[in-house]
């Protein structure tokens, strides 16, 4: 959702989840490095570095200045993605654990093993995924709070895109129109705003995790896992806690 509202301005393209740097930078590296030959290293830095350039090269033929990939596992990778693009920013989804281990229990159902068979495994996904997000280089950050996004939605693009400004980023022509459309695994999911009768954007406000289906037991179960983590990156980037908006 948000790869495409940033793709939204002429000079940015959205590759999605193009996971090319992160399949060779983690996955290739591991798998090949028990090849018998002494050019691994040789080999792995090479399709490394051909996955990245093709990034590059993609966005230079659509005629893009940018481009945008939202493979959520690239923050495994942080450092070598900060290698090959010196120049890169970091758009940080700030997704609270419990509309984030929801939205993967809607995911296991469908298709998604990575998801997990239950909380206790969500939890830990969520866990290691926003530990590792502390890395990020906080002076090329930029966080996105999803729980205001989905409580507030016009104030948080407005905040979204001032600090998209302050790091010099394209921000002039981004349509809101762009998440009228849910990228959800499991339809129907709610949107944040649609067209009036008029023709003008109108945003919804809405809950950011199902309250009704959110247990004491659940939050005693995943909190000892996230709450610690959680508190960081509030220290780190200020958000607060999810509001359940009716």
């Amino acid at each position: 959702m948000m790869a495409a509202y940033l793709a939204s301005e002429p000079s940015v393209i959205n590759l999605g989840e193009f996971a090319a740097v992160y399949f060779t930078s983690y996955h290739a590296e591991r798998e090949y490095k028990s090849v018998p030959t002494i050019y691994v290293a040789k080999i792995v830095e090479t399709l490394q570095a051909a996955a990245a350039n093709l990034a590059q090269q993609i966005a230079e033929e659509q005629g893009a200045k940018y481009f945008v990939e939202s493979t959520p596992w690239n923050l495994r990778i942080i450092s070598t993605l900060c290698s090959h693009y010196p120049k890169a920013h970091f758009i940080l989804m700030l997704r609270h654990y419990r509309g984030a281990i929801q939205s993967m229990e809607r995911s296991s159902a469908v298709i998604y093993r990575w998801a997990g068979p239950d909380d206790a495994t969500r939890a830990q996904t969520w866990a290691s995924l926003y530990t590792l997000a502390l890395d990020l280089p906080h002076d090329r950050t930029v966080a996105v709070s999803y729980d205001r996004l989905c409580t507030d939605p016009r104030s948080a693009l407005h905040d979204l895109k001032q600090r998209l400004a302050l790091h010099g980023l394209p921000n002039d022509h981004l349509l809101a129109d762009a998440l009228m459309v849910s990228h959800a695994t499991s339809c129907p999911r709610p949107v944040l705003c649609s067209l009036s009768d008029e023709g003008e954007i109108e945003f919804h406000g809405r809950a950011s995790y199902d309250a009704s289906s959110w247990t004491a037991q659940r939050e005693i179960e995943t909190a000892v896992v996230c709450a610690r983590v959680w508190e960081r990156l509030v220290a780190l980037y200020g958000y607060c806690q999810p509001v359940n908006a009716q």
